[in-house]
């Protein structure tokens, strides 16, 4: 029962923290949610279970807040690049409106 209750957890996380993303995850993207999944699914767990230490408890949870961190960090767009000094200046040269 309780391994069966994590794996849904786990999908379900998943499910949710996938979505909305737009296009297949890469390899990097996928391991980010799993982890993040499986560390908020463990969280919920534990937190349901009066053996579990009040400090395992906030160890686990803190890991797990870290792991979505990460996560969202590797799912966020990319922005784009500030220009260098140099490549601004070759802008300015060439007569281009910069910010």
């Amino acid at each position: 029962m309780h391994t069966d209750a994590l794996s849904k957890r786990i999908t379900h996380f998943k499910k949710a923290f996938g979505k909305g993303l737009g296009h297949k995850p890469s390899t990097l993207e996928s391991a980010a949610i799993l982890r993040a999944a499986t560390l908020s699914a463990k969280a919920e767990l534990a937190a349901l279970d009066p053996t579990t230490s009040a400090n395992d408890l906030v160890r686990l949870d803190n890991a797990a807040a870290r792991a979505r961190a990460d996560m969202r960090a590797a799912l966020a767009p990319k922005a784009e690049a500030t220009p260098s000094i140099l490549q601004y200046a070759r802008l300015v040269a060439k007569g281009a409106s910069v910010p």
